[in-house]
């Protein structure tokens, strides 16, 4: 029997342009513009609320590719002895420390990978080498002040171990140049001679990289995702220039075979996917350019980390959540190593919990999530392959402006990275600091019931600057033996009052002051007698702008009997807000840090 044609699905449905979509949402949006919906990133590009296919055009970026396929856009080779992701676990290591009990519970624990990272002398390294097994165990060496772990014979350890040399896995940070633009000082050229070292001494292990380049210190200072690709690229160009100087008698594919790439992963979870895939393609494009044609070597080899320049200090179990969707990010780009840090970090040395808690956020996402069975998850998405489109040509842009400038290095010499990735920062602290970007449990939604004590250093972090205020106010509440309060009087219009005081706990509580509200929005008078009894320091009126243009005069009075004297803020700014006795008002958009380091001056 003749097979019968089979109607495909929704094939009866009359299709739907996306001019019709455009007009339905500018009907639902009731007056607003359509542009009022385009995102315009921190990245300088812009992104629309949504695509079809025909905003997808054909790229030169290999969007045509299958997944796995040069140039790499669309998922990647491992380049492991399976086809998953290393799960990476993060171990700091002091002088003398003693690490194998760590390295051995991870183990028990489905952690085959380690990243070894600290300020480590030489003679620390001779120690840990003993320590380590290094058959079937990856490890990625992170020492950046020891250099001369590339002089220490590695191979007669392992020889020692009856270990082959080509077992080795793992890499080696090895980046004079981004070191020396991460503490902002000249390259100093000598360096050079440890990276053609680093090809040199690992030849006979094929699984061990001697040129790890670290670019994570461009997103921790604060720079933007396009200039992590852009400058990643000009830093890899500039090693590889050393090919026709100091390395011409080095193949250019062993080169290549040696490199591989940290980056930080950030907090904006499809930028962040976009961000691997732009890379990976670009850096096949500087592979074809440099003569190599091995697909799996134009493949990079990178190490995802998640972010320590958005965590918190405060309410710190946000930050398992942070580091969860940053690691779906890195494991959705194509990364092929990714190391998640303990939630505690910034307040605590490594313990078994916050370690155990880091590696299964991995072991959730492999074994529960399955996501080391799809090569491609982010394939498809109409935003996503638009975002790494944009992303690509941003970071390309960029990087073309820096070679024709005289390259990287000379860009460092002058000051001119450093000041680009300082701009980037100051315009992420205003969106921070004018509550135009969130950072959960630090000015939006923050824990007020905590309290902390501990030394402040000013450690690099997005936080820091609500966090110092933060610190102030709760030693001030420590040595007057109660915390500083603010006690929020929502009265009049329901919808306006609730919005208005959701928008003050989240200022002053980021500032650290205890919240108390008033339980009758309907009495006044009693709301009044709740804040005196309350003793607060600061009192917040919350309602709309018709509530305070007729009862505001009429709570001022009330409130100048009080004993306590509180000063009065108004939440929402309306006009000659002065007038009836307010001393202060807050507003959407307002410089938060600067307004909370004034009233907590007061209170001082």
């Amino acid at each position: 029997m003749a097979d019968t044609p089979q109607e495909k699905l929704f094939e009866s449905f009359d299709p739907v342009s996306k001019e019709s979509w455009k007009e339905k949402i500018i009907k639902d949006l009731k007056g607003k513009e359509f542009e009022s919906l385009i995102w315009k990133s921190g990245e300088g590009i812009e992104l629309e609320p949504f695509y079809r296919q025909e905003d997808i055009k054909r790229s030169e970026f290999g969007r045509d590719s299958l997944p796995g396929e040069f140039p790499h856009r669309r998922g990647n080779h491992f380049n492991a002895s399976n086809e998953s992701w290393q799960v990476v676990q993060e171990i700091p290591v002091e002088s003398g420390d003693i690490i194998s009990s760590l390295v051995q519970d991870a183990l028990n624990n489905e952690v085959y990978a380690f990243q070894l990272s600290g300020k480590a002398e030489v003679e620390d390294v001779e120690k840990l080498f003993e320590q380590l097994d290094f058959d079937q165990t990856a490890f990625h060496f992170s020492f950046p002040n020891v250099p001369a772990l590339l002089s220490l014979d590695l191979y007669t350890t392992l020889n020692a171990k009856g270990i082959k040399a080509d077992l080795l896995t793992g890499t080696l940070l090895n980046d004079p140049i981004s070191l020396a633009a991460a503490q902002g000082r000249p390259i100093d050229h000598a360096d050079f001679a440890m990276v053609e070292a680093g090809v040199n001494n690992f030849k006979a292990s094929p699984w061990f990289r001697g040129v790890g380049l670290d670019f994570s210190y461009i997103h921790e200072q604060g720079g933007t995702i396009t200039q992590q690709i852009a400058f990643a690229l000009s830093t890899v160009v500039e090693y590889l220039d050393l090919h026709g100087k100091t390395l011409s008698n080095i193949h250019m594919d062993e080169i290549f075979r040696n490199l591989s790439f940290t980056f930080s992963v950030g907090n904006n979870f499809f930028l962040e996917i976009a961000k691997f895939r732009a890379f990976r393609m670009l850096f096949a494009k500087l592979a074809s350019v440099y003569g190599v044609h091995d697909a799996k070597l134009a493949s990079p080899f990178i190490i995802g980390k998640t972010s320590g320049f958005y965590q918190n200090v405060y309410d710190s179990y946000n930050n398992l959540l942070r580091n969860t969707t940053s690691a779906i990010s890195g494991i959705f780009g194509g990364v092929q190593a990714m190391v998640v840090r303990p939630f505690d970090s910034l307040t605590e040395e490594s313990n078994p919990t916050s370690a155990r808690l880091a590696r299964n956020i991995q072991h959730l996402l492999r074994h529960e999530s399955h996501l080391d069975q799809v090569i491609d998850p982010a394939g498809g998405s109409y935003y996503v392959e638009k975002a790494t489109d944009a992303l690509g040509e941003a970071a390309w842009k960029l990087f073309q402006e820096i070679e024709n400038r005289g390259g990287f290095s000379s860009m460092v010499s002058e000051g001119a990275i450093q000041q680009l990735i300082g701009e980037a920062r100051k315009a992420k602290e205003a969106a921070l600091n004018s509550q135009k970007e969130a950072i959960i449990g630090l000015n939006v939604s923050p824990n007020t019931s905590e309290s902390l004590e501990m030394d402040f250093e000013q450690d690099g972090r997005l936080a820091n600057s609500f966090e110092k205020i933060r610190l102030h106010a709760d030693s001030l509440g420590n040595q007057r033996g109660k915390r500083l309060s603010a006690f929020l009087l929502l009265f009049g219009d329901a919808k306006m009052r609730n919005a208005r005081a959701q928008f003050a706990r989240n200022l002053l509580g980021s500032g650290g002051f205890e919240i108390k509200e008033n339980t009758r929005f309907d009495d006044i008078i009693h709301s009044l007698e709740e804040a005196a009894n309350s003793e607060a320091e600061v009192l917040v009126l919350c309602a709309s702008n018709i509530d305070y243009q007729n009862e505001n005069k009429s709570i001022c009075d009330q409130l100048k009997a009080m004993p306590s004297q509180p000063i009065v803020i108004q939440a929402g700014k309306t006009e000659n807000w002065e007038e009836c006795g307010v001393e202060e008002v807050i507003y959407a958009r307002m410089d938060v840090v600067a307004f909370l380091e004034e009233l907590i001056g007061q209170l001082a």
